[in-house]
Order: C-alpha cells, then sequence, then structure tokens
C-alpha cells in the first residue's frame, strides 16, 4: 500500500510551505516520515520508507518465485555469535516483531550510458556503482516497526528506548535498494560494472 500526502508542508503554515516550494523541498522530511509510522501504527506491520521513485527493492537470495515478505517470514541470516558464545541463532524480523525497532537497506547506485530503445529502467541502465554499495551509515532506507520506532531522519532512525530492542542491518546480497540515480539526469560516474541480475524479469515487468 502506498500512501500520498500532497503538499505536506503546508499543513503546518504558509510559510513552511513557502520554504519547503521555492528553498528546501526536503526541510520537512523527518516530519513527513514520521507522519507516515505513525498512520501506520495499527494498521501495518512494517512501513517502508522509500523516498524517491527511482529506487527498487531487489534480493539475490530469493528464488524465481519468492517474495520479498518472505524475507520477513523466514530466518534470513545467523546472527554472529558473542564472545565465549558457540551458538548462532536463527534471526527473523517477523517472529520477533515485538522486539525490533527495524531494519536498514543499503542502496546501490545504477546508471551509466543509457541503452537505447530499452523497454523499463532495468534495461535502461545496467552498469551499477563499482564499490557495490554505499558505505554504511550514509543514506540508507528504513523498514521499521511502526510501535517500536521513534523518530525519523531520513536515512536513519531512533528507538523508543525501550530495553533490549534490535535493529538490523540487512546484507547487501540479502536486500539492497538499488537507486537508479541517473534516470532524471546523469550522477554516477562510478557505475562502470554492468549488473544484468534483474534482466530475467523485465518481461513479467512489462506484462504487469
Amino acid at each position: 500500500v502506498v500512501s500520498y500526502v500532497p503538499f505536506f508542508a503546508g499543513k503546518f503554515s504558509e510559510k513552511f510551505h513557502a520554504v519547503s516550494r521555492d528553498q528546501n523541498p526536503y526541510c520537512l522530511s523527518p516530519q513527513a516520515q514520521d507522519h507516515c509510522v505513525w498512520t501506520w501504527r495499527g494498521r501495518a506491520d512494517w512501513v517502508l520508507h522509500l523516498t524517491s521513485p527511482d529506487v527498487f527493492l531487489w534480493s539475490t537470495t530469493l528464488g524465481k518465485d519468492g517474495r520479498l515478505t518472505d524475507l520477513l517470514d523466514e530466518p534470513v541470516e545467523l546472527e554472529q555469535p558473542a564472545e565465549g558464545d558457540a551458538s548462532r541463532r536463527l534471526v527473523s524480523l517477523q517472529s520477533d516483531w515485538n522486539n525490533f525497532e527495524g531494519a536498514l537497506i543499503r542502496q546501490v547506485h545504477f546508471g551509466g550510458p543509457p541503452v537505447e530503445a530499452a523497454r523499463s529502467v532495468i534495461e535502461r541502465f545496467e552498469w551499477r556503482d563499482r564499490d557495490v554499495s554505499e558505505r554504511v551509515g550514509t543514506y540508507e532506507f528504513p523498514l521499521v516497526q511502526p510501535w517500536n520506532s521513534g523518530l525519523m531522519n531520513v536515512v536513519n532512525f531512533t528507538g523508543r528506548g525501550f530495553k533490549e530492542q534490535l535493529k538490523f542491518r540487512f546484507n547487501i546480497q540479502t536486500l539492497r535498494a538499488d537507486h537508479y540515480v541517473d534516470m532524471f539526469r546523469p550522477r554516477c560516474k562510478a557505475c562502470t560494472i554492468r549488473d544484468g541480475s534483474k534482466q530475467r524479469l523485465v518481461e513479467s515487468v512489462i506484462e504487469a
């Protein structure tokens, strides 16, 4: 489900609307994200913030018929054992839902020379960033548990301070956010590695 709230800054005042329109359209981004999370409390288990139309989620661990929600329902990674503890615990976001603040999804830039006569974004931009992903702590996309997450700050989020709450960061192979930064204007100077992993999906995307 996608929720759209037009002219969000104008809901505060005409001055905020003018600043958002004329100076910085992102000035109230954290407040807009907070509004989204709080609106979905009691209505959704998870809220994902993809704040741009050129960002798409992708997983290399799912099979052909796999769904992204499978990554929440099933354990996807083994937790690293603590020092002196040989045990490894299966991590499942859905089964441990009450204990999670949320998870962070790292991004991969796509762009480079566009393919002519492409039928979709997947075909048009097949080059990715050489460094595979933005470094941890830069721009990441939050997947939050709406009851346990606190304030948003665009690229991250805080918990509500409850004891032993968990925050998870997806491995780049398990789930990533492919950001097609060259869709609107050339930006990805480091997109020099061909990545055709999504090409097999082109026909099904077009048919949908």
